[in-house]
């Protein structure tokens, strides 16, 4: 997707659909843009300088806000109900309950939001018990912060259909309707030549 953003900004056209670029690039363009627009984060993690180093790197790094923070499973639960946030980022080892209970019931009562688990015991076995509790993504401690960075806009991204009001320019419409019936076309040219 960057790469296909930086191609759009080197072309020297007056915008990203002159030379009728398709709805995948459009799509995804709608995408990263929706990346920029406010998300809420709820962080659960019982040591509270990681909660507050992520509160900085969110706030610093994206248009997330930190709504809550909690320092075990069971006020996470209770955050995420009240305060609603688009992402929760849980800590597996807590006390009273551990991050994949606490997911559990979040799931449940929150389904809108996105479960991401940042630990620092990240394996195979873990990954496979957080995916059957509502977690999508699940991350080691020790990953750089840009991974998680990267993970939390994706998510965002994930959960936020395109807004129906935007729509592709019509000369964009038209031109991929073509693009897809000239398509078709050549490939039934090729399996009649080939028959």
């Amino acid at each position: 997707m960057t790469a296909q953003l930086r191609e759009i900004h080197s072309t020297k056209s007056l915008g990203p659909f002159s030379f009728g670029l398709g709805y995948q690039l459009w799509f995804g363009y709608l995408q990263f843009c929706q990346v920029l627009v406010p998300f809420s984060v709820l962080i659960a993690d019982d040591n509270p300088t990681v909660r507050r180093s992520l509160r900085s790197l969110i706030e610093v790094s994206t248009e997330g806000k930190v709504c809550g923070e909690a320092e075990n499973g069971a006020v996470a639960i209770e955050q995420a109900a009240t305060l609603r946030p688009d992402v929760i980022i849980l800590d597996l080892g807590m006390p009273v309950l551990n991050g994949l209970e606490a997911a559990r019931q979040i799931s449940v009562n929150v389904p809108h939001a996105a479960l991401l688990m940042f630990t620092m015991h990240a394996n195979e076995h873990l990954v496979k018990a957080a995916q059957k509790v509502g977690i999508r993504r699940v991350f080691s401690k020790s990953d750089g912060a840009e991974d998680l960075i990267n993970a939390i806009t994706s998510l965002v991204a994930e959960n936020s259909p395109p807004p129906k009001s935007i729509r592709p320019p019509s000369h964009l419409r038209s031109r991929t309707a073509r693009a897809r019936s000239d398509s078709a076309h050549q490939q039934q040219d090729k399996q009649n030549h080939n028959n």
